[in-house]
């Protein structure tokens, strides 16, 4: 299976204990970690939050986290929603470009949800959030 994992506001990758990480990091990580060692796909995806940030980090053979820019680097979470089309956008660009496929999309978070939602209704795949 094929699983697009959004995850607008938080990195799978950020260090622990740093602002804004905590359990959902590390959640997210571990599942994509499994998924992929269990021979799915899965691609999650999140807003750029540093400049040193590279395009792809690799979680293994099989998931990665891809970084997407979505607004002021600098942006608190609480004014992150104001980038929420932009991230949107740059998500479908993403998924267009390199030709991807996905089977479901599971989102995390209100914010994700509403990217969830509508990237769910355009590839016409299922979408679960929590």
């Amino acid at each position: 299976m094929k699983i697009l994992i959004i995850s607008y506001h938080t990195c799978p990758e950020n260090k622990l204990g740093s602002k804004d990480s905590g359990g959902l990091n590390i959640y997210l990580h571990e599942i994509a970690n499994e998924l992929g060692m269990k021979g799915h796909t899965v691609d999650i995806f999140t807003r750029k939050h540093d400049i040193s940030d590279p395009l792809e980090i690799e979680i293994n053979n099989n998931s990665k986290v891809v970084h997407l820019n979505a607004g002021d680097l600098s942006e608190e979470k609480h004014q992150m929603h104001n980038y929420i089309e932009l991230f949107t956008s740059n998500l479908i660009n993403y998924i267009d470009e390199q030709n991807l496929q996905y089977d479901l999309i599971y989102s995390n978070y209100w914010m994700s949800g509403i990217v969830g939602e509508y990237i769910s209704g355009k590839l016409k795949i299922p979408h679960i959030i929590t």
